[in-house]
């Protein structure tokens, strides 16, 4: 379950015709009970049905040249695509599934887990099904569910031009006002400035020696200025959402890491055997070095070819673990208004929005681990439109000092796996970190709908579930969301 949880989708069936089965799925699941009987009513239960006026529509997503608005791609296997041969097929062939209507009801029903996705499907045996029924089924949870480079937000096979809008701000930024001022002191000292010192002291003939070894010292000056400003450190930016359950105890979490090593960790980068590192290219296998080592020994020591030095280089990262974190809600004494709680996050949250029980909003800021405080009622629409600032400020965007025109061109890419064709170019937006996030991108007062009764989201300052790779490693220009439910 822990796949499911940080992202995956499971499908289950022979849950039963009339649902009767669905307690025990909850059961295994850890899901807690519903207000309803799931034969009678498996949305009272926190399932969604599916809209059945959507049945029979063309497959979408993954393309737009088949016939009819349908796409002849489909997947095989993740970042890979198979392209269809053009082939034209009799229109009787597609008369049985165009014939086919919706069912009186819906056959499967569907949830969130944590990051991923839970369907369940009533019939003993959903193979093969029909064209129609399956297409319903994955209209419904969408491609951004189910193909494989949508749902992360990269390709391993294509370009990434999203790569480019999570840099760690100012590195690579050529410094021009130093090395303007480094060249301007460079031209008079060694014309002038040289000239008339050493024809004072009657001395010309060593303008010789003196040009080059002056030459040599200001490009000393200037390269030794440029390793310098960026540090020989590594630093990192990273950018995450979490998801707490707490009342299964779990927590499920997705990074996005951008490192720039001016000095590689000689040791490499080590992670837990519960996180998956997915590397996050501009162009998929362009890559300097012969190629990754990775060992396992209880943890994952990624030793060569993951991070080298002074080289722009990113990660996805995926992880489902059981955690305790979380908040404590509290009455608060004294019948004041508000809602008490403590922070059992481990990191300080800088905002925090709840919505309690009752159906009431709360907000607080500026709590660090472990403190207690009292939340204060606030307007959700305000409340919600504050985290969106945090969020617009903190949105990836291309570096104000990079000439795009200047990138690789990639329109033309056929590198190693690409088979081509009119696949949606891979984007961020598109993945399930960012997916969670439309709360604070949404307009406001549709966001604030989006918040349950007894859940909150907190912007923090470090994600508790966040693993860098590195001791160190210094974070900088990060931005950390956690959502919960107890």
């Amino acid at each position: 379950m822990a796949w499911t949880s940080a992202g995956g989708n499971l499908f289950v069936y022979g849950v039963g015709d009339d649902w009767q089965r669905m307690p025990e799925l909850e059961s295994r699941l850890e899901l807690p009970p519903g207000s309803a009987d799931a034969r009678s009513d498996p949305s009272a239960r926190g399932w969604r049905e599916p809209d059945l006026r959507s049945f029979g529509r063309p497959l979408r997503g993954i393309g737009s040249s088949g016939r009819g608005g349908e796409s002849p791609y489909i997947p095989v296997y993740p970042g890979m695509a198979y392209s269809a041969p053009s082939v034209d097929v009799p229109e009787e062939v597609h008369a049985p599934a165009a014939r086919e209507g919706p069912p009186d009801r819906a056959p499967f029903v569907f949830r969130d887990f944590d990051l991923g996705l839970i369907v369940a499907l009533a019939t003993e045996d959903p193979f093969p099904g029909s064209e129609a029924q399956w297409g319903w089924l994955l209209n419904t949870i969408g491609s951004k569910r189910w193909v494989w480079y949508q749902r992360h937000g990269m390709s391993p096979m294509r370009p990434n031009p999203d790569f480019w809008k999570f840099l760690i701000p100012g590195v690579g930024q050529a410094p021009v006002t130093a090395f303007q001022v480094l060249i301007t002191l460079f031209v008079l000292g060694i014309g002038p400035l040289n000239y008339f010192l050493l024809r004072r002291s009657k001395r010309l003939h060593l303008l010789v020696v003196t040009v080059p070894l002056s030459a040599g010292a200001i490009t000393l000056a200037l390269f030794a200025y440029a390793v310098l400003a960026d540090g020989l450190g590594t630093r990192v930016r990273v950018r995450s959402v979490t998801q707490i359950d707490q009342r299964r105890g779990h927590a499920a979490c997705w990074s996005r890491l951008s490192f720039y090593a001016g000095l590689a960790p000689a040791g490499g980068l080590t992670f837990p055997a519960d996180v998956a590192v997915l590397p996050l290219e501009y162009v998929p296998g362009d890559r300097r070095s012969g190629g990754r080592e990775l060992a396992w020994e209880g943890d994952q020591r990624l030793r060569s070819g993951w991070l080298n030095s002074r080289t722009p280089t990113q990660f996805l990262t995926l992880r489902s673990r059981k955690s305790g974190c979380g908040l404590t809600l509290v009455a608060p004494d004294g019948g004041s208004e508000g809602l008490g709680f403590t922070n059992r996050l481990g990191t300080t949250i800088q905002q925090l929005l709840v919505r309690a029980e009752d159906g009431g909003y709360y907000w607080a800021t500026n709590v660090g681990a472990g403190g207690k405080t009292v939340a204060r009622p606030i307007d959700p629409a305000k409340g919600v439109a504050q985290l969106q600032r945090a969020y617009r400020e903190h949105e990836p965007a291309y570096p104000p000092y990079m000439d795009r025109n200047s990138l690789p061109d990639i329109s033309s890419y056929s590198g190693p796996g690409y088979w081509g064709g009119d696949l949606p170019e891979p984007t961020a937006r598109s993945a399930r970190l960012e997916e969670k996030l439309k709360v604070l991108r949404t307009p406001v007062g549709n966001a604030a709908l989006t918040l349950a009764p007894r859940s909150y989201v907190a912007i923090v300052e470090r994600s508790p579930e966040v693993v860098l790779g590195t001791p160190s490693a210094r974070e900088e220009a990060g931005f950390h969301v956690v959502q919960g439910t107890w």
